[in-house]
């Protein structure tokens, strides 16, 4: 647990406050401060900068919602909490808007706090504390990504995905990684919108692609099927000998073109659309499975899946991961599903982080999970490993 954490209470319900205290004590946090209303705790932010604030909506004075937008404009961006009994919608509502402000949400906890309830929520800070630290890092030049994907230190790392009615390994998504011998892991946000800015991504794709397909035939040699998926910038569909250039590939290293899989976004899909219809066109008139990724995040889902040949639907982390608490994130599910199945696509729940998240999708019937429950990002000759001690 993060001891040294500064927290402060935003709650106008001194009984709440004792309470919330007394769990903050228990899990070891001895930094608390505490506010009445917005207005409080904005002079209170004068002084301090908690990491977290548990932050209550409906309160007398100034609300939490107002108190969001005048924090974001002093400056604040503290880690939030909400703590509100408001209604699921209203709440998750306010999470979007606090986010569109540039906060970090880490959930929502029900009064009174209950003790393990907040223990994640605690975890969740120190997950989001190390990624802003990989974030901080500095940014590569050009030349030093071109040597590091020469050098072998760009690789892919396969995140597992397994079938929500057997459990079983069906696939994993190839995730570039950056394993510096004197930076140590380069998080890809240090050097992919680089790549993208100077029109070079083709170079880390061809390489994370050949990679992926290499590590699919090794697979394959120990008797194990297993799909791979990679994600194709807008850049990379619009490229009209793509489709023969990766057939090429698959023919070369002797792997199934079923056994691949191209995911491509919603927004990638909007940006060019006769181009990239006819390299997933192409793609899949050769066996190669072509997958829609952030699915109901655009404007225009509905008509990409009536143009576009996918055969694979990934429902976005965020609808999966509100859906336990948010009813209207349960029914966007429920819609994607539903769509999936009349376009007779396999669906895949993103983001699965809990037993109760798996759970629910399971029990709407999604076909394929991926998330930190079954499995993280790992190197390919750690899979296996992985595999046999599930």
């Amino acid at each position: 647990m993060m001891q040294d954490s500064k927290v402060l209470i935003l709650e106008d319900d001194q009984f709440q406050v004792k309470y919330f205290r007394k769990a903050l004590e228990k899990v070891g946090i001895e930094q608390v401060w505490e506010a009445a209303d917005g207005r409080q705790a904005l002079d209170l932010l004068k002084e301090v900068e908690p990491d977290i604030i548990f932050c209550d909506l409906k309160m007398e004075g100034m609300d939490g919602v107002e108190f969001i937008r005048h924090a974001s404009q002093q400056g604040i961006f503290s880690s939030l909490v909400f703590t509100s009994a408001l209604d699921a919608g209203i709440v998750s509502s306010v999470e979007s808007m606090a986010r569109s402000y540039g906060f970090t949400v880490l959930g929502k906890l029900e009064k009174p706090v209950e003790l393990e309830a907040l223990k994640k929520i605690l975890a969740a800070s120190e997950d989001q504390a190390r990624t802003a630290v990989l974030e901080d890092a500095e940014i590569f030049t050009f030349d030093q990504i071109i040597s590091a994907l020469e050098n072998d230190e760009i690789t892919p790392w396969f995140q597992p995905k397994v079938g929500f009615d057997d459990g079983d390994w069906v696939g994993s998504e190839a995730l570039a990684r950056w394993d510096s011998p004197t930076h140590g892991m380069i998080n890809p946000a240090s050097f992919i919108p680089l790549l993208e800015t100077v029109s070079e991504i083709d170079l880390l794709m061809a390489a994370i692609f050949e990679k992926s397909v290499r590590q699919c035939k090794a697979w394959l040699n120990i008797g194990k099927r297993v799909n791979v998926a990679v994600n194709f910038s807008v850049r990379n569909l619009t490229d009209i000998d793509l489709p023969k250039r990766i057939m090429g590939l698959l023919d070369w290293y002797g792997v199934p073109p079923e056994l691949i899989t191209v995911e491509v976004t919603e927004s990638a899909v909007s940006s060019d659309t006769k181009k990239v219809t006819e390299c997933l066109a192409r793609l899949r008139m050769n066996g190669v499975n072509v997958s829609i990724d952030d699915f109901g995040t655009g404007f225009s889902s509905i008509q990409q899946l009536s143009k576009i040949p996918f055969n694979e639907l990934k429902i976005d982390l965020s609808f999966v991961q509100d859906s336990v608490s948010n009813p209207n994130a349960r029914a966007i599910v429920e819609s994607n599903i539903s769509l999936a199945r009349q376009f007779k696509m396999k669906t895949v729940a993103e983001g699965v982080e809990t037993k109760e998240q798996w759970d629910l999708m399971k029990s709407m019937g999604v076909d394929i999970c991926q998330g930190f429950y079954t499995g993280r990002p790992m190197k390919g000759k750690d899979s296996i490993e992985w595999y046999l001690n599930r």
